[in-house]
């Protein structure tokens, strides 16, 4: 259980435009922001990367 006056913290993504009505209606308020993490390019397929002589050895 958590005490009372404890901060308590939820993350929520954007598009979830319920989810924060139903915090706020309830009183949560918006604190803090975390970035959003952005896909970089495409990393080109490499399956001879995938297993290699050490591959085995490595578990």
């Amino acid at each position: 259980m958590i005490p009372a006056g404890a901060d308590v913290r939820a993350g929520i993504p954007d598009p979830h435009a319920a989810a924060w009505r139903e915090l706020r209606s309830r009183g949560w308020n918006e604190t803090w922001q975390g970035p959003r993490l952005i896909l970089g390019p495409d990393v080109p397929w490499r399956p001879d990367w995938i297993w290699g002589p050490m591959s085995s050895a490595m578990g």
